[in-house]
Parts: C-alpha cells; sequence; structure tokens
C-alpha cells in the first residue's frame, strides 16, 4: 500500500500539460542535482534500458508558487468563457452540477498531496516544500517510487517529445478528448510500471535489477489496481494511512468530494495505463512499449481492451454532423458551447457519476460517439450521436442511460415514441425533453430542444457520418 500512497501523492502534479498560448515560462536558476537524484535517474535509465540525453534539472519549489504556477497554466488553456461554457456543457450532459466551477476544481485537483513532480514546461524536476511549510530538502520527496516515476517522465519527454505526443499546442494533432486521454494512459502508464520496477528492484543506481519472481509481482499488483475501483482505493489510502497530517487528510477528502469527471481522468491513467504497459511490455519487451508512442491507442477503449489495440480488431467510429442546413438556425441566438468525444472511459465516468453498478458493463461495447452541446438563447440543447459494436450492445447502453435518466430527473415522465418504435422520450421538470432513440447499432440523443429543433436534431444525427478510423474516418 505504500506505493499505493506515493502514487497518488504524484497524481495530481501530472495533470495533462494545458495548452499553452505563451512562451515558455524562463525557469529560475537550479541547485545543483543532490546525489539521490541522479542514482534514481541511473535505475530509470538501467529499468527503461533507454538513456537519459542529458541530466534533469533540479529545482525546490514552495507550494504557493506551484499553486499560482497550476492556476496560471489552467487558465492559459481554459480562459473565463471557455471554462463557463464547458462548465454548461458537461452540467447539462449530467457530469457536474449547475453552476459548477470547473476551473477551481481542476486547480485543487491538481495540487492536491504533491510532493515532487516533472514539469514539461520548464524541463526540470520539482520537489515542493513539505505541507506544514518546512522548506523542501533531500528527505521530502518521501518514496523513491515517486522521484522514478517522475524522472521515467523526463526520459519520455527527452525521447518522445510529451507536448508534441500529446497533440498540445504549439504542436497540435487534431486529436480529440478520448484520443489525448488515451495517450496520457501510455505516458502515465509507463511511468507507473517503471516506478513498480524501481521499487521492487534489488540493488541501487545502475546496479539494479529485477528477477523474475519481481516481475511477476508487479504486474500482478498492476492488474489488481487497474481492476479496482479508484474512488474507493483513494478511501482506503485516506482512512488506512497514519502518517497523513491533517491538510493532507483535508484535501483527500476534497478530492473524494470532487465529481468523478474531475478525479478519474486524473487518475486512471496511472492504473488502467500501467496495465496496458504491462500486456504491451509483456508481448514485446520494451522496443513494444517504443511502438506506442509511434502508434499509440486510438482511444480509451483499447486501453480498456489492450487486445483491441494488440490485435488491430476494433477501430473506433468517428462521428461527423453532415447536416446543412445545419440542424439548429444560425444567428446571434444560437452559440455551439462544446463538441467532443467521450470515449469509453468517458461513459463510464458518466454512469460513476450516476452510481450504475452496471455502468462499465454498460459501457463496454463502445464503437463511437460526439456530442454537441449549443447555447439556444439562454437554453442549453445537447445532442449525442453513440455507435456500438452491436445491437446487443447498443440495447444495453439505452437501457443504461434510461436508467440514469430517472435518477437525474426524479419527477420525469417516460413514453413510448408512437413515430419511432425503438425510441422513449422523457419529460422532466421546468419542461426539459430527452429523447433517447434506437436505430440497430446506434444510440442518439437530443436533450432540451423544442419540438421543432428536436425533429431536425434527430434528423441531422441519423444522417451523421460514422465512419471506421481504420476506413480514413474524420
Amino acid at each position: 500500500m505504500a506505493g499505493v500512497v506515493a502514487l497518488g501523492a504524484s497524481c495530481a502534479g501530472r495533470v495533462a500539460a494545458p495548452a499553452k498560448a505563451v512562451p515558455r515560462v524562463v525557469p529560475p536558476a537550479s541547485v545543483a542535482a543532490p546525489p539521490w537524484l541522479r542514482e534514481v535517474e541511473a535505475e530509470v535509465a538501467t529499468l527503461r534500458g533507454l538513456p537519459f540525453l542529458r541530466g534533469v534539472p533540479y529545482a525546490r519549489e514552495s507550494r504557493a508558487d506551484f499553486r499560482a504556477y497550476v492556476r496560471a497554466d489552467i487558465a492559459r488553456d481554459l480562459g473565463p468563457e471557455k471554462a463557463a461554457d464547458e462548465s454548461r456543457a458537461l452540467a447539462t450532459l449530467g457530469f457536474v452540477p449547475a453552476g459548477f466551477d470547473l476551473r477551481a476544481a481542476m486547480e485543487d485537483a491538481a495540487v492536491t498531496e504533491v510532493a515532487a513532480y516533472y514539469d514539461t514546461d520548464r524541463r526540470d524536476f520539482r520537489v515542493l516544500d513539505r505541507s506544514d511549510g518546512a522548506a523542501a530538502g533531500t528527505d521530502d520527496v518521501g518514496d523513491r517510487g515517486v522521484v522514478a516515476h517522475e524522472l521515467t517522465h523526463a526520459l519520455q519527454d527527452q525521447h518522445f517529445g510529451l507536448e508534441a505526443f500529446g497533440g498540445e499546442r504549439p504542436v497540435d494533432l487534431g486529436l480529440d478528448d478520448d484520443e489525448k486521454l488515451a495517450r496520457r494512459c501510455v505516458v502515465e502508464g509507463e511511468a507507473t510500471f517503471v516506478m513498480f520496477a524501481e521499487m521492487l528492484g534489488a540493488g541501487r543506481g545502475a546496479a539494479i535489477s529485477l528477477g523474475p519472481f519481481a516481475v511477476a509481482g508487479a504486474r500482478m499488483a498492476l492488474d489488481a489496481l487497474a481492476a479496482a475501483d479508484v474512488l474507493d482505493l483513494f478511501g482506503v489510502m485516506r482512512e488506512g494511512t497514519t502518517d497523513l497530517d491533517g491538510e493532507s487528510r483535508r484535501e483527500l477528502e476534497a478530492v473524494e468530494k470532487q465529481p468523478p469527471w474531475v478525479t478519474l481522468p486524473m487518475i486512471e491513467p496511472y492504473f488502467k495505463g500501467a496495465a496496458l504497459v504491462s500486456r504491451v511490455w509483456g508481448r514485446g519487451g520494451w522496443a513494444a512499449v517504443d511502438h506506442l508512442y509511434r502508434q499509440p491507442p486510438r482511444s480509451t477503449e483499447e486501453v480498456l481492451h489492450p487486445e483491441k489495440l494488440l490485435d488491430a480488431t476494433d477501430a473506433p467510429v468517428r462521428v461527423r454532423m453532415l447536416a446543412e442546413p445545419p440542424p439548429l438556425p444560425r444567428g446571434p441566438g444560437t452559440r455551439l458551447l462544446e463538441t467532443n468525444v467521450l470515449g469509453e472511459l468517458g461513459w463510464r465516468i458518466y454512469f460513476k457519476t450516476w452510481k450504475l453498478a452496471a455502468g462499465d458493463a454498460a459501457a463496454a461495447g463502445w464503437g463511437g460517439d460526439r456530442y454537441w452541446v449549443w447555447d439556444r438563447a439562454g437554453r442549453a440543447v445537447a445532442a449525442i450521436a453513440t455507435t456500438w459494436d452491436s445491437e446487443a450492445d447498443a440495447a444495453e447502453f439505452a437501457s443504461a442511460y434510461e436508467e440514469t435518466l430517472a435518477s437525474r430527473f426524479p419527477r420525469a415522465i417516460a413514453g413510448a415514441d408512437a413515430a419511432a418504435p425503438d425510441a422513449v422520450t422523457i419529460r422532466a421538470p421546468a419542461g426539459r425533453t430527452i429523447v433517447v432513440e434506437r436505430h440497430e447499432r446506434d444510440v442518439d440523443v437530443v436533450d432540451g430542444a423544442d419540438d421543432a429543433e428536436r425533429a431536425s436534431l434527430r434528423r441531422a444525427l441519423r444522417a451523421a457520418e460514422r465512419r471506421s478510423a481504420a476506413e480514413g474516418g474524420p
């Protein structure tokens, strides 16, 4: 459990690097790297089978400066208007409560329980002051596994370029959010895999070695963690760790109270990604892991089900709206708030938000999706297009989604659509209407539209292009 707690202390400092619209921050002068840092560098290079191209600069940082840096980093990518639009879109889709402050939640999650981190902007390894305000020192990182995890990020950056791999500006690959999250699973999963190897290895520095029993133990532990409920695991960490001070315990409690949309994309890449990397490594060693940076997973489905990545049997379906004229009238009264892809992990998070016990099973069989949320003169209107691997998968998803609507809108009235036998209409309070419509392997949702808008959106969703990525889908 000590290693899991250490990883939890590292998690928040490794949020995906936000896109930058300003020049890189000029780093403050680094202090001399302590001997233990160079020793763990040698361990990471030995275990990973890749040399460091240069030594990783070392710096100390106050917690106040770290929070200020995180706040500025988030603000560069998520200005006030964009943050408000995304928060409203997420609330409309059922991921967060109305009026949710997305930027504040991201900041709190990113700074919680961080002891050290690798910074992709400044390309250095940073140790933070202790939570009691004492200055950082050589013993304040705690677990060497955390150091190994963060130095693995430095190694990845030197060999593969983390910002370019993640598709963040200035290198924008046009990735949707699900693709970016899948790539983050590779990055964090590899670092977690190396972290466990360092923790179980024999010897120090370049002499470290990992026997077959240690390898088997690491892979079994990672598989178990990948299968665990992460939020329950955090609760166990908080209750079962006796050396947490009051501030640290309060920070963990605050993270647990955040919506799953905030916490799970931050944490799941560590464990789900480590299980993927372990599987790939077991098949082809580090050369196969290197290949993940040249041919990464195209969706979180390929992370959650590595056999689909390894055998290339189930490429994700890309969805594109083709309606012309557009399904909602153009003009000053209509504004697109957000459009993106949820992916299998996103739908797992949705079902987790509404405490659906069979949510993971309902999200399995995901084939592709895209959502759109508009503002219509102060009223939010959403359209969701999904495709599933089979008609049975589509029916299971539709049933599960309808079950969550009963939780989201307790006083809603459900009815059938005489014109569409596979459509269910939910009439919620305040005149809000949600239509869930299934056609063979497709399930579409229209939420918040009036009668005319609803008809137009339903037609547009039926006409949407749904093409496999293997066939050059958008």
